[in-house]
C-alpha cells in the first residue's frame, strides 16, 4: 500500500499471494484523507503510516460488524417463528466480530477482514434478491 501512496501501482512483491483489493481499499482510504486535509500523498504521509493501515483495517471491521447485525436481522426477520429480540441480535452480532480468530486479524493490516465484510454483504444482498450487487460484493470479496 506504501507503493501505492507513491503512485507505484505497477509495482508488486512476488512473495505477496493476495490480490491487490485491501490495498486499493486503504490507499482510497489515504488519498480522501489527504485531500480533505490539504495534503500530498506519499508513503511517508502519516495517511500511509503502519498505524494507519491498521486503522482502516478497523474500519473494515466495523463495517463487518455492521453487515453482520444487518445479516443476522434480517435472517430473524424472514424466520417469523423466531422470537429473537433486537437486543439479542445485536449482542449475537458482537459475539460473531468478537471471534478469536477473526478479531485477531481486525489490529493487523491483513485481507481477512475486508473479504468477510464482503463475503456478508453478498449474502446479504444475494438474501434481499440485489443478485448482480451481490455477484459484484462476491468479486470484491
Amino acid at each position: 500500500t506504501q507503493a501505492y501512496c507513491d503512485g507505484k501501482f505497477y509495482d508488486w512483491d512476488p512473495k505477496i499471494t493476495t490480490p491487490p483489493g485491501l490495498y486499493l481499499v486503504a490507499y482510497t482510504f489515504a488519498k480522501l484523507l489527504a485531500m480533505v486535509f490539504g495534503q500530498d500523498l506519499s508513503s511517508s504521509s502519516i495517511f500511509c503510516s503502519l498505524q494507519a493501515l491498521r486503522w482502516y483495517n478497523t474500519l473494515l471491521s466495523a463495517a463487518c460488524m455492521v453487515v453482520t447485525l444487518t445479516l443476522l436481522g434480517h435472517l430473524h426477520q424472514v424466520n417469523k417463528s423466531s422470537k429473537t429480540a433486537p437486543s439479542d441480535v445485536f449482542i449475537h452480532a458482537l459475539c460473531l466480530s468478537f471471534f478469536p480468530p477473526y478479531f485477531f486479524f481486525c489490529s493487523l493490516y491483513y485481507t481477512d477482514v475486508g473479504s468477510t465484510a464482503a463475503v456478508l454483504l453478498m449474502l446479504y444482498l444475494c438474501r434481499r434478491r440485489f443478485i448482480v450487487a451481490s455477484a459484484f460484493a462476491g468479486i470484491i470479496s
